[in-house]
């Protein structure tokens, strides 16, 4: 959450939920004001012992204002990963919804519903999620960064990549370990907001070189790319992606980093005749304190939010003496 908080992203907390696996059953955003609602009955949790964690998210939606198109067909979130024109799920939507949907018909509305061309991968049966969020990840423009699948599944991996590069330049997370972890392939499943980027970290040597992959292939989120610990959370599956439901929205959008941000700016018009905001921010730098320098120093671009608070807060207060 401080992470969130440092860089302005608003969230807040789910409720009416069953578990903390809120991307499975929550809506697809695939428009500005367009979200998809589908039937989420995974066969995961057709049992006895799991059926009262199935979560319908109607009441959530209605709290959120949120009117989604509905669908009858079979699906988990973890397994949509959009892209600008092509979606990416696993065949695994094949098997669940084959006493409903012949695979032919299940495409088109599948097509129809997310308005742009799909692309499947295999379903690999010894996971039993079927989750593409755990194999790729949209990089932007025509790119996918695949996780280290070959170092649990070659022949897998190589089909993954076979199909992906069809549409996509994909680039492949490797690592330098003298024995593979098995959480490795959760670092495919970070947390992606407008602002920063969140990757799971479990103490080991391969995180600081997941982390210095994913930035080089986002170079947009230069010094917002941070890792968070998440040990507990990929011992049952799944790591921040999973956990998590991020959404475009136009009221949000400018954060509390844009709110500061304009307010520094206003009153640095004000107050300095005009200058920039960065010149401005050079010329207020002489008047922080020890802590906030070493703030500014350690924050980067993108990570000032804090610091500007602190200089909103500074100039209230000399504004009153």
């Amino acid at each position: 959450m401080d992470a969130l908080l440092e860089n302005g992203i608003p969230f807040g907390l789910l409720e009416h939920t069953n578990d903390g696996w809120c991307r499975d059953y929550m809506p697809i955003q695939v428009a500005e004001d367009r979200y998809i609602s589908y039937r989420y009955f995974p066969d995961y949790l057709n049992n006895e012992k799991d059926r009262s964690r199935v979560t319908n998210p109607r009441k959530q939606l209605e709290a959120l204002g949120i009117e989604p198109v509905e669908t009858d067909i079979i699906m988990d979130g973890g397994n949509v990963i959009k892209c600008a024109d092509h979606v990416i799920m696993t065949e695994k939507v094949f098997w669940e919804n084959r006493e409903t949907y012949s695979q032919a018909k299940l495409v088109a509305e599948l097509e129809r519903l997310f308005q742009c061309e799909l692309i499947f991968l295999p379903w690999d049966r010894h996971e039993k999620y079927g989750h593409a969020d755990g194999i790729v990840r949209y990089a932007g423009g025509q790119t996918v960064l695949m996780t280290n699948y070959a170092d649990f599944d070659p022949r897998m991996a190589e089909i993954f990549q076979e199909r992906l590069a069809r549409a996509f330049d994909v680039k492949v997370l490797a690592y330098d370990a003298k024995r593979v972890h098995p959480y490795s392939w959760a670092y495919i499943n970070f947390l992606q907001t407008a602002r920063v980027i969140l990757v799971p970290a479990f103490g080991i040597a391969e995180d600081a070189q997941a982390l210095r992959q994913i930035a080089l292939c986002f170079p947009e989120y230069k010094g917002c790319v941070h890792p968070i610990r998440v040990n507990s959370y990929v011992k049952e599956g799944g790591a921040l992606n999973c956990v998590t439901w991020n959404i475009l929205d136009p009221q949000a959008t400018e954060g509390e980093w844009g709110k500061i941000e304009r307010q520094i700016q206003e009153k640095g018009l004000k107050t300095m005749t005009g200058a920039s905001l960065d010149e401005w921010m050079d010329i207020v730098d002489g008047r922080l304190t020890p802590e906030e320098e070493v703030l500014f120093a350690e924050s980067g671009e993108k990570l000032k939010a804090y610091g500007l608070e602190c200089v909103r807060k500074r100039m209230e207060s000399d504004n009153q003496t």
